[in-house]
């Protein structure tokens, strides 16, 4: 069942980006001053023209207008120099907090117990540390320093305005509470739409990258057009609560055009009275006048990027609410395994399983795993093959009665991370990163050598593989691969994965179809596969000899070079024993054999 994390509230988020500001303070303190400095120098040239009005006014016109031109012309250029610094700032500041922030989610994610990430569902997980950080970064790019700017410009002509003359600033502000109207009408009105827009975007990715990664089991069971129902119900709500948004914005605007008018109508009257009792000069109300109309532009810039910011606010309580659900905002240490032998025995007793709102999938399951042996796991489709294999890995949670041990050590008495770092998993879902290749190795064994790599790529027989690779300047362990990179297709995917599982400290390994891309990957470009699938089932009995192994068998070959064979049928063991035995016994794994034979 999938469920979802919640979001934090408005005062957590702040309070989170308050710490890590703290982490990037002098670029931001350095950002705020430039900002301030920029929007006093830009008052400049306005002050100037107020003088030229009222030396106009006074039949004056050429005293000191070259002077004033000198003036302007330097406060300009003394204002590009200074909001280009003060952007640049902002532009260090923004990208520090956010890469802070990534690092703290994707933390966050790899301190999920596994059981945990997998009742999420991709969709939630990849939408936090996906789709919710892009829309931040991008909100924090474009919104971020001009929203920064626009507040700082009106503080400073709000106050640039009083210096003129009190009165007229009081005037000026008659249109601040129609300004307050109209946000509060509409910020309760626009957050729930954001905040439903970006949950219903979590589920397109859900539904798309389930269906994309499935797509041979999604066909073969007729199940296309269901796919393509879920995703374009998703697809659909997404759009309605889009245009529900930017209709709840169309409103914001009129508010925002309304206040505006009331300001500068304010303020011309109050000028008009003022100047008739020669309390103020004609350039001084002309001053005012040009002063509050320029905050037009930056009010504008502020409500317009509302609609922005309360998508990235959206994201930000997303985000924040998946570390903070995590409680801890580092990788903690794993415990080490001093009671376990290196290579420990793996016991299932008694292990029933049943997926929530559905048929029991597994009936008092029990086999063992010897130390330093290998178990091929066989059976048809929907035997529970990988369900137990998720069980014991600790993927998915135990919830009805069953025990497995680990050296006799019952894994429930283990943390969900001591538990999970006793195993290498490897499946039909192989990733590849965009970093060099000895970086994507450096996923199992972070303090691994060189040469350890080597070993391990020699061991599986990719050494040649590896040689031979190379993209721009880079070659060998240093080319670059996935996006940016050299492409990798399925079968180098399921090589890079293998080559993982040879290089890993972990005690037990288990390979869930882990051959299995293969068949996909050869069905697209319709080459013989033979070789290259024994290719594969050699690098995969390489990378587990002489180490404790559970083997999900997607080809029945590969029961032949396991120890023990645990056969498999609707949820039970039917039949334990050698491949000899088993295909001499008659029973169904000899069916099996000689159907698979045949």
């Amino acid at each position: 069942m999938s469920v979802v994390l919640p979001s934090a509230t408005p005062r957590r988020s702040i309070a989170e980006i308050g710490r890590l500001l703290r982490c990037t303070a002098m670029p931001a303190v350095s950002a705020m001053l430039f900002t301030f400095a920029g929007a006093l120098l830009s008052l400049v040239p306005i002050y100037l023209l107020a003088s030229v009005i009222d030396a106009v006014a006074a039949g004056d016109g050429k005293s000191g207008v070259l002077k004033v031109i000198v003036w302007a012309i330097a406060a300009c250029v003394g204002t590009a120099v200074v909001a280009g610094l003060a952007e640049a700032l902002t532009g260090v500041t923004i990208a520090r907090l956010v890469a802070k922030l990534r690092e703290r989610a994707v933390a966050a994610v790899l301190n999920l117990p596994p059981t945990t990430v997998e009742s999420l569902g991709r969709g939630e997980v990849l939408g936090r540390v996906g789709a919710d950080v892009a829309a931040l970064v991008s909100s924090a790019r474009k919104s971020v320093p001009s929203t920064l700017s626009a507040l700082v410009m009106v503080v400073v002509a709000s106050a640039g305005i009083g210096g003129l003359d009190w009165r007229l600033a009081l005037a000026g502000l008659c249109g601040i509470p129609f300004y307050a109207l109209g946000l509060r009408w509409y910020l309760p009105r626009s957050a729930p739409l954001y905040r439903r827009q970006r949950e219903l975007e979590a589920g397109v990715i859900g539904s798309l990258q389930g269906s994309m990664e499935g797509i041979r089991s999604v066909r073969s069971h007729r199940l296309v057009e269901s796919r393509q129902s879920l995703t374009r119900r998703y697809a659909q709500a997404s759009r309605d609560e889009s245009i529900a948004a930017f209709r709840v914005f169309s409103g914001l605007v009129a508010r925002e055009n309304f206040a505006e008018f009331v300001g500068l109508s304010a303020l011309s009257i109050v000028g008009w009275l003022l100047f008739r009792e020669d309390l103020v000069s004609v350039g001084e109300i002309s001053a005012a006048l040009i002063l509050f109309h320029r905050q037009f532009v930056p009010i504008g810039t502020i409500l317009f990027t509302f609609d922005e910011l309360q998508r990235s606010g959206a994201a930000l309580g997303r985000i924040v609410g998946l570390i903070h659900s995590v409680g801890a905002h580092t990788p903690q240490p794993i415990e080490s395994h001093s009671t376990l032998r290196e290579f420990p025995s793996v016991e299932v007793d008694g292990l029933n399983y049943q997926y929530e709102n559905g048929p029991k999938i597994l009936h008092d399951l029990s086999f063992q795993i010897p130390a330093g042996r290998s178990v091929c796991v066989v059976g048809g489709s929907g035997a529970g093959k990988s369900t137990v294999a998720g069980i014991v890995s600790g993927t998915l949670e135990i919830t009805e009665p069953g025990v497995i041990t680990i050296d006799g050590r019952d894994v429930v008495e283990m943390s969900a991370r001591e538990r999970s770092s006793l195993f290498c998993v490897a499946s039909q879902e192989n990733y590849v990163f965009a970093m060099s290749l000895r970086d994507n190795l450096l996923l199992a064994a972070e303090s691994a050598s060189d040469a350890e790599i080597w070993d391990a790529l020699r061991r599986i027989g990719a050494e040649d593989w590896c040689t031979s690779l190379s993209h721009g300047s880079k070659h060998g362990l240093d080319t670059m691969l996935g996006e940016g990179g050299l492409h990798v297709d399925a079968v180098a995917a399921q090589r890079l994965a293998l080559a993982r599982v040879a290089l890993s400290r972990a005690g037990v390994v288990i390979l869930d179809e882990s051959t299995a891309e293969d068949d996909g990957y050869f069905e697209e470009t319709q080459q013989p596969n033979e070789a290259f699938s024994m290719s594969l089932e050699n690098a995969a009995r390489a990378a587990i000899r002489g180490r404790t192994a559970m083997v999900i068998a997607h080809r029945l070959s590969q029961a032949t070079t396991a120890d023990s064979v645990v056969v498999m049928e609707r949820g039970r063991v039917v039949e334990t024993g050698s491949h000899k035995e088993l295909a001499a016994s008659g029973g169904t794994y000899a069916d099996m054999w000689t159907a698979w034979n045949e």
